[in-house]
């Protein structure tokens, strides 16, 4: 049981991990909306306050960041070494 819960761990430290590296990629104001969305969970009309902004604007960049996310996933290119080195 103590293997099995180790594992679960790591795995899913691992793809923390991995999520952080691919939310750095996107532009600073996708990540600013991704992070207030879910990490924050704030919604879409506090994040367009909190920036003074449309909320049709936080929904265009958090529909965008999603996509992105979506095509760093699938493509791959992850590794977890860069993550120690700085990239």
């Amino acid at each position: 049981m103590y293997m099995k819960s180790f594992l679960i761990r790591y795995e899913t430290k691992s793809l923390c991990e991995e999520l952080m590296y691919y939310i750095g990629e996107l532009s600073d104001s996708q990540q600013d909306v991704i992070l207030l969305k879910y990490y924050h969970q704030m919604t879409f009309k506090e994040i367009a306050q909190s920036f003074s902004i449309p909320v049709s604007t936080v929904k265009t960049r958090h529909t965008a960041a999603l996509k992105r996310l979506c095509a760093l996933w699938k493509e791959g290119g992850y590794h977890e070494t860069e993550t120690h080195t700085g990239r």
